[in-house]
């Protein structure tokens, strides 16, 4: 009769960590990435050292928007980088355009960092397989920004993505990059 009981309050303790658990990290989700060159067309060797950012807004916009202009650390940046607003403006007109983007990227993105950076949900490096994961976002919708800068190897993502609850999947490939060479 006691082990029972005993048995039973277990059970019961058991139960609520579990809901507990699952209560504490409603709705979370995981993204699995995946960065080959795909080209030529079945190309699957990775691309090791990507270093990726899955951010609340698309840092060309956050420039070109002007919407960190009169913040603190967005005058000190634009006043450090005059030519900040100017490059973000070509780059989302060539973007627009469906124009490759030029080596400048990087450029931009080391300029551009302290608007962008705070605005990061998560990063993550792909591996020697050229995988990466995120894990613990909250579903919704975001900008993923990829890059590799190496010899003989430069690569530039930029893209929105959709997270739903569970595990996606995003490939970065030559063919949905903006810059690759």
């Amino acid at each position: 009769m006691r082990n029972q009981a005993s048995f039973r309050i277990l059970a019961l303790v058991a139960l609520a960590a579990l809901f507990e658990l699952h209560c504490s990290h409603p709705n979370r989700a995981s993204l699995r990435l995946k960065a080959r060159p795909g080209s030529p067309p079945g190309d699957s060797t990775p691309l090791a050292g990507v270093t990726l950012h899955l951010l609340d807004i698309d840092p060309i916009d956050l420039v070109v928007t002007g919407v960190e202009d009169h913040t603190p650390h967005g005058e000190r940046v634009y006043q450090d980088h005059p030519r900040l607003k100017e490059l973000a403006n070509l780059m989302n007109a060539r973007r627009q355009a469906a124009y490759s983007l030029g080596p400048d990227v990087f450029l931009f993105l080391s300029q551009s960092r302290p608007l962008w950076e705070p605005r990061v949900i998560k990063s993550a490096q792909t591996d020697a397989e050229g995988n990466a994961r995120l894990d613990g976002i909250k579903p919704g919708s975001y900008r993923l920004i990829g890059y590799i800068e190496a010899p003989g190897r430069e690569a530039f993502w930029d893209r929105q993505v959709a997270v739903d609850e569970g595990d996606n999947e995003v490939v970065l490939e030559s063919s949905n990059a903006l810059h690759f060479k």
